[in-house]
């Protein structure tokens, strides 16, 4: 969540980013503001079928490109250790060193080229591990500077020379507090210890605040990874010599590979009606349980390697909902705890004292409200915007020492908005207001955007219609209003329209343009925003609504018309969506949705011809090999999570739903009409068909 925090904030403050990631793992549970951040994230092939041709055209570019560096990565990382191993075949941790600096051989080559195509001025990794050693490997490779952060396992856990030869070659490295600079700072040469800077995460004052209400007397709350530098056995320990009579119940939320010891401990000491784990959650519903929470605790310690927590996250934003907050003085948590003030501090591995600083937050009321409005008051500057702005102001001076000029895929400039104001007005009636804080702020969310598509040949052109979408929808509103008509219902101006996956608001705009009530919805707070923004540029007020279209937030019958266009194929559950649409329309009303045809000839998607007609793992190798893969977009659906329909299988499956489908497109005349109908039954002809759907 931090890492998310600080991409927003440093592209709030003006630096464009790519990102590049060394895993193709997901989280189960996306951290809130993901969906606002701008840059494209790069990600690993899969090996097999094809991926493994993006990794040797990689490797091929870096050896040309720099035949002596590569060849010194190579004898490093694998002919040394090899040799190694193979002299002593016993010694398993060299087996496992040498599959290590294998991965960061393959890893670096493709990182350079990555970094060379998406046009990176500068590197910046994240953890002094493995993101630090690719990055110092690129170097070479490419003479691309690198800076490094460093957090808490990282720094405490890596070799002190290897981390004090990096930080040599650094431009600089972050700490996330103060105990980890002064760490970081003794381990580096005098010339280097300017390069340290202290520059905490910050959080997101937006979801973790206090709001007033009571707590719920007795819950403890404790939240992070399952693992052994967090202390929960410990936790689990003081809980069993807590009094029953305080009545307490403590949740403790998150996972990880100590679950099962945690919960066979909790049985064994009779604890399972008054302690349970739930698991990973949201952010939001974490802010929730904070506010409601008589304590927060978090019991950290220090294991023999060295590992051990900075300031986490979950201390600080406890404290900024207000909650009285437990924990330990290790790492960084005594610069952000003040012991009796803003919080308790215990002694780590001591079950007896974490027991006893719980019992008096919890039993002490008075005492527990005061911890909790002084933490909040302690943590209010720590706003995770206000915490980027120095990091974002270091890399702009980097930026521009080095000549990058920061761009955006095609500039604001570039558009002539006085061309596309004279379309638009002629197009929907309504004259733009052309307000420069407007256009540029539509500019600013649309254009970064591009960068997933710059391999198309008319991706200007696709830049001119994303920052005038409405126009390109125009058409589309006119459609619906002819279908409507078709069908005999009255779209008029006390009708209300509901355009589910409203995307950037181009068809919002155009249906309110036309005088009827539109109410957005969109899966993404950002979408939402740019709607609003469109509005405000003819004068409109779009109600825009964020909200998952499975589960809708309105009454029945609440629409005349749903509009599901070009969002059938990327939603979750296409069953579920329907059903919804059906449940908020009104039974005389219609639904306009897009169906993507299953045997596409060119996949609307991708552009590619005949990726429909193959195995959907060597198609989706096919698409990655070309850079096409929609995993650097902010949706990650790969071709196989996206649902399309043959004609026939869409009305077999919304005619199980209760809805009437209609094809509008038939044209008159028995020849022609055959011919249309033939080619639906059979798939040919149409890679995507708007469709329109009655309830029955």
């Amino acid at each position: 969540t931090f890492l998310v925090n600080e991409l927003r904030g440093v592209e709030r403050a003006g630096v464009s980013t790519a990102i590049i990631a060394l895993s193709r793992r997901q989280d189960t549970v996306e951290p809130a503001g993901t969906d606002e951040i701008e840059g494209r994230i790069l990600r690993p092939p899969e090996l097999l079928p094809l991926g493994w041709l993006r990794f040797l055209r990689a490797h091929l570019e870096a050896f040309v490109g720099a035949p002596g560096d590569y060849l010194r990565i190579l004898r490093d990382d694998l002919l040394r250790p090899f040799g190694m191993a193979l002299r002593q075949p016993r010694k398993r941790n060299l087996w496992r060193g040498l599959r290590r600096r294998s991965r960061l051989f393959a890893m670096a080559s493709l990182v350079a080229r990555q970094a060379k195509r998406a046009e990176v001025g500068h590197l910046h990794a994240h953890y002094a591990k493995e993101p630090l050693e690719v990055a110092a490997r690129v170097r070479w490779l490419t003479g691309l500077t690198y800076s490094f952060a460093v957090h808490a396992k990282d720094l405490y856990t890596s070799p002190p020379s290897r981390l004090a030869r990096r930080l040599s070659k650094a431009r600089f490295a972050l700490a996330c507090h103060d105990h980890g600079a002064a760490t970081l700072r003794a381990l580096a040469g005098p010339e280097d210890r300017g390069k340290v800077v202290q520059a905490p995460h910050g959080f997101d004052r937006d979801l973790f605040h206090v709001e007033p209400g009571d707590r719920e007397p007795g819950l403890v709350v404790a939240a992070g990874r399952l693992t052994p530098k967090k202390g929960f056995d410990v936790l689990v320990e003081a809980c069993s010599r807590l009094d029953p009579e305080t009545g307490f119940r403590c949740v403790i939320l998150g996972g990880g590979r100590l679950e099962a010891r945690l919960r066979k401990a909790i049985r064994k000491r009779g604890l399972s009606g008054a302690v349970e784990i739930r698991g990973f959650v949201e952010q939001r519903e974490l802010a929730q349980w904070y506010r409601r929470a008589s304590a927060v605790v978090l019991p950290s310690r220090v294991l023999e390697s060295g590992n051990r927590d900075g300031i986490p996250n979950v201390v600080v934003e406890a404290m900024a909902c207000g909650a009285p907050v437990i924990a330990t003085p290790v790492g960084g948590i005594p610069e952000i705890i003040d012991h009796g003030t803003s919080g308790l501090l215990v002694a780590p591995d001591d079950s007896q004292a974490l027991a006893a600083a719980l019992g008096r937050v919890l039993t002490d009321s008075s005492m527990a409200r005061k911890l909790g409005a002084t933490a909040a008051r302690e943590v209010v500057h720590l706003d995770f915007e206000a915490c980027c702005r120095p990091v974002a102001k270091r890399f702009r001076r980097l930026l521009a020492r080095l000549g990058s000029q920061e761009r955006e895929a095609i500039a604001v400039s570039d558009v002539d908005h006085r061309r596309l104001a004279a379309r638009a007005a002629r197009r929907l009636g309504k004259k733009p207001t052309l307000e420069p804080t407007t256009e540029q702020a539509i500019a600013r969310a649309v254009l970064p955007g591009i960068r997933a598509n710059a391999w198309r040949a008319d991706v200007e052109r696709l830049a001119e219609r994303r920052l005038w979408d409405e126009l390109a929808k125009a058409k589309r509103a006119r459609e619906l209003f002819r279908f409507a008509k078709a069908r005999g219902v009255s779209i008029d101006s006390q009708a209300r329209v509901l355009d589910l996956g409203c995307g950037r608001g181009g068809l919002s705009v155009a249906l309110e343009a036309s005088g009827v009530k539109v109410v957005p919805l969109d899966l993404r707070q950002r979408n939402c925003w740019v709607t609003r923004l469109r509005g405000e540029r003819y004068g409109f007020e779009l109600p825009a609504v964020s909200g998952r279209a499975e589960g809708l937030p309105f009454a029945d019958d609440s629409f005349d018309a749903v509009c599901l266009l070009e969002v059938l194929e990327h939603v979750t559950d296409p069953a579920a969506l329907l059903a919804e649409a059906r449940r908020v329309c009104r039974p005389e009303g219609l639904c306009v949705v897009t169906v993507v045809n299953r045997w596409a000839h060119l996949d609307p998607h991708y552009r590619l011809w005949g990726v429909n007609f193959m195995p959907r793992r060597w198609a989706q190798a096919l698409i990655e090999l070309q850079g096409r893969d929609k995993l650097s977009w902010r949706d990650n659906q790969r071709l196989d999570d996206m649902h399309y329909f043959s004609f026939g299988a869409f009305r077999r499956f919304a005619g199980a739903l209760g809805f009437e489908v209609h094809d509008p497109w038939t044209p008159e005349g028995h020849v022609a009409s055959f011919l249309h109908r033939l080619g639906r039954r059979l798939s040919i002809g149409y890679n995507t068909v708007t469709l329109v759907l009655q309830p029955r």
